[in-house]
């Protein structure tokens, strides 16, 4: 009893492993080998079943080549009959008049008797104006009349001598032949004759069929609707026919990169196409055949295949959920955990993220090493996310307040050095009104730790430095500011403006006498408020723009230049959800437009939440 015991403990331990309950598993199921043997099985029977369909395809096909051929064949018998015709009218030397008139009645009931005995469409023949009987208008035409046929005499020249095969559309006959105005669709083998002496045709000649007696045989000798017949000529094109089931150009393709021969078979898409090609035209006879078609006629076997295969595949799955039932369990729940924990930052400080474990360590398998390992990660990670959290907080306002150190002393020096300037030439009342400037400047600018402040404050801020740039540029720049109503309400970052108008006072002012005017505008625009900032001073270079355009957008702070305009960029771009938060544009000996687009941000949604 202890010993069956031991050994039933044994087993135990050993089916704990998950990689061996998982092996357990696939041995009770079998599902794979049941898959691959169906698979098999299936491909097998199909390809089986495709050979033979195609088979019968392929000699359906066949025969209806050579029907083809057989009329072609006709044609082609009938041309050359019409070759002696031609020599006994045309090419014998000058008779009198009334011979001539005797060998083209001949002639004509000749060619009426070859149409109806082989009940061609149309017989037509081409001939210079110098023949007498070259505009009878019925079956005798001038060169002049090839118009009908929408060719032209230089085309025909081009083939000489040699017999054509061609699809012809639209083709206009004479009313007193078919008693009707309509237009007519052949099938035409031509041969335009011309001496070797000669550098002008003697005469054309057309043996016509109906298009429609071609269509026709393609669709009496399709397979039902199914399968699809249709003409290709030498270079691929579409004659006669519609295809259905074959994309054109997949189709054309494989034709340019395969040798044709007399009997092809190729797969386009979802379809297998067999060729043919005609031996007197040399015209390309495809037949489609899509797969659909093969498979419904095989559906008979297929589906009792496919039913055995499905109910084993049930069985097995019902098999393999009880067996794999408490597997399942403990995977669920790891992966509940973790897609909360990732789908909530916060759930990791949820004391309940913890993973159950066996209370028997000598019964641990892998799901519980992997267990006691995520429980211990998660635990260290709540550490360190707090470290990092604090840490994150620390360094984003030491940063803040590293940039605005930056840009303050930046103005300073200008400002102090403008009064410097003043008391140097002896302007004391103008220093002392700069300093009184500046000292309002400060308490504004120092008035709130927030990074945004109103509108309207920043307008003060602006306007104090343009009046203390004012006195110190001795009146040599003027300028406005246009705001839309309630506007002055609305955030935006501290000190925005000034390190613009800075950049217009020391770039844009003219040292001609000229007047330089600064344009302010606040407005809204949709979601943004667009702030603008216009001068008509001496504009910036294309080179130099470029590169400012360059540093802006990086939406990164450059200290080596462009450092005002940069710094603006960056803390705006903390603001605006616009992908071009700050646009700078310029013409040289124009000015220059600087237009900067902020959300629109009320007081009451948050100072601190807004700041970078």
């Amino acid at each position: 009893m202890v010993k069956l015991k031991h050994r039933f403990m044994k087993i135990k331990a050993f089916f704990s492993k998950f990689r061996n309950k998982l092996f357990a598993n696939f041995i009770v199921i079998a599902v794979i080998p049941i898959l691959i043997v169906g698979s098999l099985s299936y491909v097998l029977a199909y390809h089986i079943a495709k050979d033979r369909i195609i088979d019968s395809v392929s000699y359906t096909s066949t025969q209806l080549n050579t029907s083809l051929a057989e009329r072609f064949t006709q044609m082609e018998d009938a041309a050359n009959v019409m070759e002696y015709y031609m020599y006994t009218l045309i090419l014998q030397s000058d008779t009198s008049l009334s011979e001539q008139l005797s060998t083209y009645s001949n002639v004509r009931n000749s060619l009426f008797n070859l149409s109806r005995t082989f009940e061609f469409g149309n017989v037509s023949v081409y001939t210079n104006d110098q023949f007498i009987f070259s505009n009878e208008g019925i079956t005798f035409f001038s060169f002049d009349d090839l118009s009908m046929r929408g060719i032209t005499i230089e085309e025909m020249e081009q083939q000489a001598n040699q017999l054509n095969w061609s699809v012809m559309h639209d083709i206009k006959e004479p009313f007193v032949k078919y008693k009707s105005n309509a237009s007519n669709h052949y099938v035409s083998v031509s041969k335009a004759f011309q001496l070797a002496n000669k550098d002008t045709l003697e005469y054309i000649f057309f043996i016509d069929i109906p298009v429609a007696e071609i269509a026709k045989l393609l669709e009496e000798r399709a397979i039902g609707t199914s399968i699809n017949a249709y003409l290709l000529d030498e270079n691929g094109q579409l004659i006669i026919g519609e295809d259905q089931f074959v994309d054109r150009e997949m189709l054309s393709e494989q034709l340019n990169t395969s040798d044709i021969g007399k009997n092809s078979t190729l797969t386009v898409g979802d379809a297998t196409v067999i060729i043919q090609r005609n031996p007197i035209t040399q015209w390309l006879l495809v037949t489609e055949v899509p797969n659909q078609y093969i498979r419904s006629n095989t559906s008979v076997l297929i589906s009792i295949l496919l039913i055995t295969l499905v109910l084993t595949v049930v069985v097995a799955i019902i098999s393999s959920l009880f067996i794999s039932h408490n597997l399942s369990k403990r995977v669920n729940k790891i992966a509940e955990v973790i897609d909360k924990i990732k789908s909530n930052n916060h759930s990791i400080y949820d004391t309940n993220m913890v993973l159950p474990v066996s209370n028997k360590p000598e019964f641990h398998d892998e799901f519980d090493r992997l267990s006691l390992v995520f429980n211990d990660m998660t635990k260290k990670l709540r550490e360190d996310f707090e470290q990092i959290l604090t840490m994150r907080k620390m360094e984003e306002k030491m940063q803040f307040e590293l940039q605005q150190s930056k840009i303050n002393p930046h103005f300073l020096y200008n400002v102090l050095d403008s009064i410097k300037n003043c008391q140097t030439s002896g302007n004391i009342e103008e220093a002392n009104q700069m300093i009184s400037r500046l000292a309002k400047f400060y308490r504004l600018l120092l008035k709130k730790e927030n990074e945004l402040i109103p509108i309207q404050e920043e307008l003060e801020i602006a306007t104090l430095f343009m009046e203390i740039e004012h006195i110190n540029k001795t009146n040599s720049f003027t300028w406005e500011i246009h705001t839309d109503d309630m506007i002055e309400k609305f955030l935006l970052p501290k000190f925005v403006l000034q390190p613009i108008i800075e950049n217009c006072l020391k770039h844009a002012l003219y040292y001609n006498g000229d007047i330089l005017h600064i344009v302010i505008s606040l407005v809204y625009e949709e979601d943004y408020i667009l702030i603008q900032v216009k001068d008509n001073g001496q504009g910036i270079g294309q080179e130099q723009l470029m590169e400012i355009r360059q540093v802006l957008a990086t939406r990164k702070m450059d200290s080596r230049k462009f450092f005002g305009l940069s710094n603006v960029n960056y803390r705006v771009a903390s603001f605006s959800k616009c992908e071009e938060p700050l646009k700078m544009i310029s013409t040289p000996n124009q000015g220059t437009l600087v237009e900067i687009r902020m959300d629109q941000m009320f007081p009451e949604d948050g100072i601190e939440e807004m700041t970078p």
